[in-house]
């Protein structure tokens, strides 16, 4: 048995809608993984996007000159202003 024959056999014996069906399962699970390959190469850009940031960006000094995260600090000051 041959190719010819196993491809035959598997596709082209079923009926029309079952055909249609086959090429809409095939290409929805190209589409998926071409959506999961887009997402993984996203979310490494943005990984080394962040990483790549000067530490100085997320942090600040305060009047004294010590540093502090200045997120959390107003996270902080919004917690105790209500």
């Amino acid at each position: 048995m041959n190719k010819e024959d196993i491809k035959e056999k598997l596709f082209f014996n079923l009926p029309e809608t079952a055909k249609i069906f086959w090429v809409l399962a095939v290409h929805a699970f190209w589409i998926f993984i071409f959506i999961v390959f887009l997402e993984i190469i996203a979310t490494g850009y943005l990984f080394f996007k962040v990483i790549s940031l000067p530490p100085q960006s997320l942090l600040a000094k305060d009047k004294d000159g010590a540093i502090f995260n200045y997120d959390l600090y107003e996270d902080v000051l919004n917690e105790i202003s209500r």
